[in-house]
């Protein structure tokens, strides 16, 4: 199977990593060591002195992206360890969402309904007092609103 490697310096928090020409070190081909998961493969191939400066690939037979964890070397092979990066995996999908954001890292757009001990809010008492100006009438009905509480 066909694999990209790369030699990326962006977060792994980050959704969209930075994937091109300038990133991309090697397409070589691998294969898969037996009896492993489609979420943390080992792939097996020939040595290239290459790849052991990548961080990172992309496996397209699965259609996902990984970080890679750790590289064993012997006898002319390598054995890479991965482990996939479901942000970059599925970014498509994750920017395409419609949710409610529980917390935002630009505070002109957060949510002041939402409770969130994180994010500073100032609480102030405004009180006025107003005169009744107006008067009752018996044909119709009335509200009176009265609030209370010390000054």
């Amino acid at each position: 199977m066909e694999i990209k490697f790369y030699k990326i310096s962006d977060d792994r928090r980050k959704v969209f990593k930075t994937l091109n020409a300038s990133t991309l070190v090697k397409t070589a081909t691998g294969d898969i060591k037996s009896d492993c998961s489609i979420m943390d493969p080992i792939i097996e191939m020939s040595f290239d002195i290459a790849l052991l400066q990548c961080n990172y690939m992309y496996i397209e037979d699965f259609g996902r992206y990984y970080h890679i964890t750790n590289i064993e070397t012997g006898a002319q092979r390598l054995f890479i360890h991965a482990h996939v990066d479901v942000l970059q995996t599925y970014s498509r999908e994750i920017v395409e969402l419609t949710c409610v954001i529980e917390r935002q890292q630009d505070p002109t757009k957060c949510d002041l309904y939402l409770t969130d001990k994180a994010f500073k809010s100032e609480n102030r008492h405004i009180i006025s007092i107003r005169k009744f100006s107006g008067s009752f009438h018996k044909d119709r009905a009335s509200y009176v609103l009265t609030t209370g509480g010390k000054s």
